[in-house]
């Protein structure tokens, strides 16, 4: 599914009209690929902090995530975001 998916928001171009040469995804498509997704541990990583401190801030809605089926996923452009909006003590 993915790759069809993909392909059907592909637009081909091609130098001389014959053959397609590559395909360029559209914007959001690009928008999609620049993001970066996470895992739990990933995120954990990156912010020094334990896999368990990251699911207790999902579970409180305290970091921006996105659940996908029982899984926990984040994008990188948001963690940063939610990260440069935090007050330190």
């Amino acid at each position: 599914m993915g790759d069809a998916k993909m392909q059907s928001h592909m637009i081909t171009a091609s130098g001389d009209g014959s053959v397609p040469s590559h395909s360029i995804p559209d914007d959001r498509d690009k928008q999609i690929l620049d993001s970066k997704i996470l895992t739990v541990a990933e995120v954990a990583s990156l912010l020094k902090v334990s896999k368990k401190t990251i699911y207790k801030l999902a579970s409180y809605g305290k970091i921006p995530h996105k659940k996908i089926g029982n899984k926990l996923r984040f994008l990188l452009p948001e963690v940063i975001t939610w990260m440069k909006g935090r007050d330190y003590v």
